[in-house]
């Protein structure tokens, strides 16, 4: 079968035949594989709350925030130091963190919804002050400032003037909402102070124009949890909710005023699990590769194969759309855990309204059995990831690298002027010229002699690779079928399925990409994705790439690799102190022979100096 007799067999979805070059709506889909749909809101739901320790809260928490669909979680005694906390990298959020530097407990962060664009402002934190500031633009320009503070009881006044002086400073920035525990004591409705600490706060208050909007207690009757604005509308909403966990503070959930673009990812992947290997490995079976590649030009005979397993992708391989909504999605999460939550909003809300002793005790009844319910969920869960391994690495260990790292956003970021650039093409073109203008070139035409001991040996030159169909075949059977596919979009559990039927087309590209010097445009384009290493996330320079490139070129690459490895070692020309990138090799040998020579010269009573070098 030739390949133009492929594509005229492609059926539409709703299974009728469709005519040579007319294109399916599945195969349409195929070829918008990634989207993205930006969602307009008008207004962002908040939520702020004193954890009183998060580390044990942290289960609960991702179910709010997956029930509610929060955009901004602003939380304060965290009670976090250094490398603790790993568990608050929840997924679907950026982190903005900073702790207690002094003692224990604590702490404030500031979670924001990815898709939003925050950019932290350091520069209105002072030392003494445990808060975090985040301001959030949108397309249009406009700018809110969100912070998060935390005054412990019986602060200094050194405390006490360093926030004061913050708020002083959010405030002449523009928009601001502010939110956290002050642990103060004031009569909102007529506006007085318990003493000089509350009264200072209030002329602060005054004087930015700040409006507090909690009316009801946050702790026992007292409102210590609050959420200021600096303008008429900002905050909406507000409603006092049940304590996280066993907190003895109330969380307090409202809406901020902002128009913003969120956009959420629409990306159309390959569903391999339906797909019908077995029809796909038919159809190639009869095609004659030898036939349909003699005489054409390298990137023509790679042209004609990606199509063809374009086509064959498209008729036996359906797609699914992933992550339609962009919402935070835990599949511990049960339906069972979500009617307890509200059970217990429920419960609490029918104690707050009676103050009646029995009411109170089903509240704190259905507290612990939510509690149980999300303790057994996770540990359900997670017992069937850890059974499943074998089967399923790549589910268990995206569940593990979700927990323990943490997703940043690109950008917002500041262009050589100070210019603050958003647009995410904008963006992609800023990071894409500075990653080529660092990019190393190296100078080929004065390549370094090989030198070193051969004995008798002479330098042979490698004048050329074979490609040969057991190599090619037996790299095929060797990918990883769980990774991803390169630009070309040829998947390697596709690519791996039917190995036998495609070893031929690709030893005759991969000869003629060696005998002809020419390589195929699509192996030298990639998928580079920009990952921030460390400091300000709005310099540019603190980015690094990573390029996902062609499986089937990386084939290749394997091949050459092999072939010049092969004929290093053949002529003895790597010595054996060559560890790295050497089979049989590693980091791991490096190190043992290295301190096999320090223990024995140190035996011998021989001293030992080590230099150490980081190219």
């Amino acid at each position: 079968m030739r390949v133009e007799e492929i594509g005229s067999k492609v059926k539409s979805k709703s299974g009728r035949q469709t005519k040579p070059g007319q294109k399916s709506k599945r195969a349409t889909f195929q070829h918008n594989c990634v989207r993205g749909k930006s969602v307009v809101k008008t207004s962002l739901k908040a939520l702020c709350l004193n954890a009183s320790s998060i580390r044990n809260k942290v289960d609960e928490l991702n179910v709010q925030i997956a029930i509610n669909d929060y955009d901004i979680v602003g939380i304060t005694e965290t009670w976090l130091q250094g490398d603790q906390g790993w568990e608050l990298n929840i997924q679907g959020y950026s982190i903005f963190r900073r702790d207690r530097q002094k003692g224990k407990g604590g702490g404030v962060v500031l979670l924001i919804r990815e898709g939003i664009n925050a950019m932290e402002r350091k520069d209105i934190s002072l030392e003494d002050v445990e808060s975090v500031w985040v301001e959030l633009h949108n397309t249009k320009g406009q700018k809110t400032l969100v912070g998060v503070v935390y005054r412990p009881p019986n602060s200094s006044s050194e405390v006490g003037d360093g926030i004061k002086q913050e708020i002083r400073n959010a405030c002449d920035k523009g928009k601001t909402v502010i939110m956290g525990d002050f642990n103060l004591h004031i009569d909102w409705v007529n506006q007085i102070g318990r003493g000089a600490e509350e009264e200072d706060f209030l002329e602060c208050m005054r004087d930015s124009y700040l409006n507090q909007h909690v009316e009801e207690p946050t702790r026992e009757q007292a409102i210590l949890d609050w959420v200021l604005s600096n303008e008429e509308g900002l905050v909406s909403s507000l409603v006092v909710r049940a304590p996280l966990g066993k907190s003895d503070h109330n969380m307090v959930e409202f809406f901020i005023r902002m128009e913003s673009d969120i956009v959420n990812s629409e990306t159309m992947v390959l569903n391999l699990k339906k797909g019908n290997f077995e029809g796909m490995r038919r159809e190639l079976a009869k095609i004659d590769w030898q036939l349909i590649l003699k005489g054409l030009t390298v990137d023509m005979q790679w042209k004609t194969f990606k199509d063809c397993m374009d086509e064959l992708q498209k008729l036996f391989i359906p797609v699914w759309q992933k992550n339609k909504s962009g919402k935070v999605v835990h599949p511990w999460i049960t339906r069972e855990i979500r009617d307890s939550i509200k059970a217990k909003d429920d419960a609490y809300k029918l104690a707050r309204k009676s103050s009646i002793p029995e009411d109170w005790e089903k509240f704190k009844d259905q507290q612990r059995r939510t509690k149980g319910l999300i303790r057994k969920g996770k540990i359900d869960y997670e017992r069937k990831l850890a059974g499943n391994i074998k089967t399923d690495c790549k589910s268990f260990y995206r569940y593990v690298k979700r927990k323990r790292l943490v997703k940043t956003n690109v950008g917002p970021l500041q262009s050589e002027t100070g210019e603050l650039i958003m647009g995410n093409k904008d963006m992609a073109d800023q990071l894409n010229n500075y990653f080529g203008s660092v990019f190393t070139k190296e100078d080929i035409n004065n390549l370094p002699e090989i030198a070193g001991d051969r004995g008798s040996k002479e330098l042979e030159e490698l004048s050329e690779i074979q490609v040969s169909r057991e190599v090619v075949l037996g790299k095929l059977n060797g990918l990883k079928a769980d990774k991803s596919p390169g630009p070309d979009r040829l998947h390697p559990r596709v690519l791996k399925e039917v190995a036998p039927e495609i070893v031929d087309a690709l030893v005759i590209i991969f000869q003629n990409s060696l005998d002809s010097g020419v390589v195929p445009e699509d192996w030298r384009v990639a998928n580079v994705t920009p990952l921030f290493k460390k400091g300000g996330r709005e310099k540019i320079g603190n980015y690094r790439p990573v390029s996902l490139t062609s499986v089937v070129g990386k084939l290749l690459e394997s091949v050459i690799k092999d072939g010049i490895a092969a004929h290093l070692e053949s002529g003895e020309f790597i010595g054996q102190s060559q560890h790295g990138f050497t089979k049989g090799k590693s980091c791991l040998t490096n190190l043992i022979e290295f301190f096999e020579g320090v223990t024995s010269s140190v035996d011998r009573g021989e001293p030992v100096d080590v230099v150490y070098l980081d190219f």
